[in-house]
């Protein structure tokens, strides 16, 4: 197995940077193919402190951002590598990951559970109720023949295939070359429509298509293998209460807000929204993780301190553990979702009654 990464954006030195850190800590004897058209002089020579990193500076033509994943992951199948590993570069592991793909035939394909923000927007979304599922959706939409059900949209922050499956991501990158999918990427993201919102739709669509219906797959789910830190719908009371039994997941994914980006300009003047969404973020599992590695990183560090006095306060009472920092305010969150919920599910039931 090989382990895939590429990235266009020359913001992201430091993501990468910690996942090939914590690659290295946990599971140095997995090679790393690493994709970065952009790599300063200055990331290239921290690179060669790194022995597990091959780096490529090739750039894929007609893609940018994740649409480039199966462009990545047929480049390395070309080169020869019969199992490959795609993992997106904000994600940080926390413990050796060979372990996970153990006792997997060639035959199967492996992602990751959909984030909890995704899975509600999809059942918020009137079409949705229409097909019963994520999948029949996606296939409806892209006048596919339908092969099986997909409960909820497969996320390919962390994607294996092998050589067996290499005609899917040929059609995979077909699709993500269509004019209405790379149109679509031009627009806001709630506003485009679900089969098209970002490659993991379309990958959705094609693996719940009768013609790829046939390939297995395993899933990695939210708050056991992963962690998907989507703003207020991440790290939920029973992410943390399974990390504390088990301990930490071993994929921890800034899906959301982008730690190093986010506090670079510090807003004066927040709603209480706003305020409660910047302090789980200045808590998030993601930067306590990062902290670790703060010494061996080149760019600057400060976006690893706390930028408010109540996040200070949160990373001190916690202990600074992942877990425990922060679960005042999933506690606060966990308690107005399910007071919504209630509230449409009681709505529902008198219009039904009603009716």
């Amino acid at each position: 197995m090989i382990v895939c990464i590429a990235e266009d954006r020359g913001s992201y030195d430091a993501p990468l940077q910690l996942l090939i850190l914590s690659l290295a800590e946990h599971s140095p004897n997995l090679p790393v193919y690493l994709f970065y058209p952009v790599a300063s002089i200055a990331f290239t020579r921290w690179l060669d402190r790194q022995p597990q990193v091959t780096l490529s500076t090739e750039r894929f033509r007609g893609t940018r951002g994740w649409s480039i994943k199966p462009q990545a992951l047929l480049r390395l199948l070309d080169l020869g590598y019969d199992d490959v590993l795609w993992i997106d570069s904000d994600i940080i592991v926390t413990k050796d990951i060979t372990g996970l793909f153990a006792g997997l035939d060639q035959k199967t394909i492996c992602a990751t559970e959909e984030s909890l923000w995704g899975q509600r927007r999809d059942k918020e979304n009137e079409l949705w109720h229409c097909h019963g599922n994520s999948g029949a959706l996606r296939v409806t939409l892209w006048n596919l023949k339908p092969g099986r059900s997909l409960s909820y949209v497969l996320n390919t922050a962390v994607l294996r295939v092998t050589f067996a499956h290499r005609p899917l991501p040929t059609r995979w990158n077909q699709m993500l070359q269509l004019p209405i999918y790379r149109d679509a990427q031009e627009m806001p993201f709630l506003s485009r429509p679900p089969h098209i919102a970002s490659d993991q739709d379309v990958l959705t669509a094609l693996l719940a298509s009768s013609e790829f219906s046939h390939v297995q797959i395993f899933t990695f789910r939210r708050g056991f293998e992963i962690i998907q830190f989507m703003g207020l719908h991440g790290y939920t009371l029973s992410d943390r209460f399974w990390s504390i039994i088990f301990g930490s997941p071993a994929f921890i994914h800034a899906q959301a807000q982008k730690p190093w980006i986010a506090f670079r300009h510090k807003e004066r003047h927040m709603s209480c929204a706003a305020f409660v969404r910047a302090i789980y973020a200045d808590v998030s599992p993601y930067t306590l993780s990062a902290i670790r590695y703060r010494q061996q990183l080149e760019d600057g560090t400060q976006w690893m301190d706390a930028h408010f006095l109540l996040s200070r306060i949160l990373r001190i009472a916690g202990f600074r553990y992942p877990p425990l920092v922060g679960l005042p305010v999933a506690c606060m969150i966990g308690f107005f979702v399910a007071a919504k919920d209630f509230t449409r599910w009681l709505w529902t039931k008198r219009h039904r009654t009603g009716s």
